[in-house]
């Protein structure tokens, strides 16, 4: 349909407040020449490996530390919230803090993440950055791992999880 134009004429409805009730007006229609350009930002992350940067084996050692480091550092919360119940599993780290909500914190050996699953924060995934030797987000890089898990408990309970820095 060579020689066909399409001609979009847009109207914004602009609301102008006059004497404290709001009125309707509308722009004027854009000029036939003129062109009008939507820009988007297409976001999307893969499920499947990258290039790893370490093995598998340097991956499940340095995750496993991780994990069992935030078990040791969450086990005096059982104490203080009688609905509090924390687990490690087979490589997934369970906090359920009762009706503060539950944390799950999974390993993912293709990927070489820690995947992280947050009542405050949502879902993120963690890689590990071997110069400063710890894990952090993959989109918000300066995130530290234990350092969020650690501020959104606090946030939520009130308790101060200690951790060795």
């Amino acid at each position: 349909m060579a020689g066909v134009r399409s001609i979009v004429r847009l109207a914004h409805r602009h609301v102008a407040r006059a004497s404290g009730c709001a009125l309707p007006q509308l722009k004027p229609a854009m000029k036939p020449s003129t062109r009008a350009f939507i820009a988007s930002r297409t976001m999307a992350f893969s499920t499947e490996a990258a290039v790893p940067s370490m093995t598998e084996s340097e991956f499940m050692k340095l995750s496993d530390v991780v994990l069992n480091d935030i078990l040791e550092m969450m086990d005096g919360i059982e104490a203080i919230l009688p609905d509090a119940d924390i687990t490690l599993s087979q490589g997934v780290l369970t906090i359920n803090l009762g009706e503060d909500g539950t944390w799950v914190l999974n390993k993912q050996g293709p990927n070489r993440q820690i995947w992280w699953s947050s009542p405050v924060s949502g879902p993120k995934r963690f890689e590990y950055d071997s110069r400063l030797k710890k894990w952090f987000n993959t989109r918000e890089k300066q995130q530290e791992l234990v350092e969020l898990l650690t501020e959104e408990v606090e946030d939520i309970t009130g308790i101060i999880v200690y951790t060795e820095n």
